[in-house]
């Protein structure tokens, strides 16, 4: 093959990766201003609203069920904690796709969302959990709610010395990116999640009041060289950070209304842990790239 054949190919792959790259579903968009934004401060105008709720739908094992704004599949199994015992636990998963896009393109892994349970599953702007209701037959309640924000926000990367200061939330966006691209693209990310999940062994007992985590990840790549933090429960308060070129600063913490901080543990009545957290991010520096 001539070095000038191999260099249109080149060029030809090359044309074909960038306009791999902005396809529109694959670009990280910014969510409505009262989803993430300080008001005087305070929590973002859509958190103070809260989760509305949509319905609670009855699954069985296996068997999807349309909604008129979702399809909704829950499929597990009951493990007894000894041979023909009642007492036990269900190990499950369920999935979630918009309707629109089922119609649309019809049911595969790129509009499918999934999640063990018991777990929150967000799609578009909906919230979506799970909880068992029977084991004979095996059926299930999934409680859709709509929370009136997307799962992740983004914004572009800050310049050296700019600031910015957001909102993210259980009950609003939860992933937030300084970049138009997603962490494994490469190029500069800066990317803050807030995780929440119970404590394994009391997660079954939905009336125990279970204890649980909140925790806010940090992770910063620049040009694949990556960095990262995170702080729990107690630690939130006050966190601060420094990664590559950003510092991360948590200036409040707003706990939901059926999560209490107790001695370091974060106790539920059965759902998840729920909470808001305040950061300010700021760029220190630009590092030079070598090309």
């Amino acid at each position: 093959m001539s070095n000038r054949l191999i260099v249109a190919f080149a060029l030809l792959l090359g044309s074909s990766t960038a306009r791999a790259e902005q396809d529109p579903r694959d670009i990280p968009t910014a969510a409505p201003k009262g989803c993430v934004e300080p008001i005087d401060g305070g929590i973002p105008a859509q958190v103070q609203r809260g989760p509305k709720l949509v319905g609670v739908y009855r699954l069985v094992n296996g068997k999807p069920l349309d909604t008129p704004l979702l399809r909704l599949r829950a499929y597990g199994q009951f493990i007894p904690e000894r041979m023909g015992s009642s007492r036990g636990e269900v190990q499950a998963r369920f999935e979630a796709q918009l309707r629109t896009e089922v119609r649309r393109d019809g049911e595969n892994p790129d509009n499918s969302k999934f999640e063990s349970a018991p777990g929150v599953l967000r799609i578009a702007n909906y919230r979506v959990s799970l909880r068992t209701v029977s084991t004979k037959p095996l059926t299930y309640d999934a409680i859709v709610e709509d929370i009136g924000c997307p799962e992740d926000s983004t914004v572009d990367p800050l310049a050296a010395k700019q600031s910015h200061e957001l909102w993210v939330s259980t009950d609003g966006v939860m992933k937030f990116y300084f970049s138009k691209v997603r962490w494994y693209s490469g190029g500069d990310t800066l990317q803050l999640t807030l995780m929440t999940g119970l404590a394994p062994g009391v997660q079954q007992k939905d009336k125990a009041n279970p204890t649980g985590h909140l925790m806010l990840h940090l992770f910063e790549s620049r040009d694949g060289a990556p960095a990262s933090k995170e702080f729990t429960n107690a630690d939130l308060a006050g966190a601060k950070a420094t990664l590559l070129d950003y510092k991360v600063e948590v200036l409040r913490v707003v706990w939901g209304t059926e999560t209490k901080l107790v001695d370091g543990q974060l106790v539920t009545r059965g759902k998840e842990p729920a909470g808001s957290v305040l950061v300010r991010v700021t760029r220190l520096q630009v590092t030079p790239r070598p090309y």
